[in-house]
């Protein structure tokens, strides 16, 4: 295998690994901020018991709640708790995308500096499914940006999270946080499939 072949394995396979990774990290992020919009919303609920004079309200507060009337402060006191833990949860996640992305960053300008000293001309792949190493470094680049990007808009959004926060606005911050609208899945699925493709080919052809 040539050396700019090596290189191009290598650089395709890490940034694989790292999408895992941020994926992996999405996924419990995503995780804490359900958790956030639910508990949220029961703390909502919660605070509809009690009066403008800070005690239960008997229109709308449940009959065990009015002849305990400690319990409902209680509540409230664990649910903000509660939403305190899930919020540093979530941001301990997000430090860890950027970590992530950092990482993708890093990949990429090792990707530009091989590409700098490979000789032109000088890999010839006999490998039909074969991957340029120029095409490959593009990819790490095109990668490395949708991930800056959908970063940046996760950013924006934890930025004007806090405790005042209503169920509804974090719906939609959910709905928003899932979707990943920056990165292009088929994308990194082309890249997946063309790799796998050009191992499994390298292995007839050596």
């Amino acid at each position: 295998m040539e050396q700019d072949t090596a290189v191009t394995v290598r650089l395709l396979a890490s940034l694989l690994n790292h999408i895992e990774a941020f994926t992996t990290h999405h996924a419990y992020s995503l995780s804490y901020l359900s958790s956030l919009t639910n508990i949220t919303a029961q703390r909502q609920e919660t605070k509809s018991f009690h009066s403008a004079s800070g005690y239960p309200n008997p229109t709308t507060t449940p009959l065990i709640l009015l002849e305990f009337p400690d319990l409902v402060p209680k509540l409230l006191a664990k649910q903000t708790l509660e939403i305190s833990k899930m919020a540093r949860l979530l941001h301990d996640e997000m430090r860890d995308m950027q970590d992530v992305v950092g990482q993708m960053e890093t990949l990429t300008t090792e990707g530009f500096e091989a590409l700098q000293s490979t000789q032109p001309g000088r890999n010839e792949n006999r490998n039909p499914a074969g991957i340029p190493l120029v095409e490959a470094v593009s990819w790490l680049e095109e990668i490395t940006v949708m991930y800056k990007q959908e970063m940046e808009m996760k950013a924006s959004m934890l930025h004007i999270l806090d405790t005042r926060c209503d169920s509804d606005k974090l719906q939609k911050m959910k709905t928003s946080w899932e979707a990943l609208d920056c990165v292009d899945l088929a994308k990194e699925t082309e890249i997946r499939e063309r790799l796998h493709l050009f191992k499994v080919l390298g292995k007839v052809v050596q």
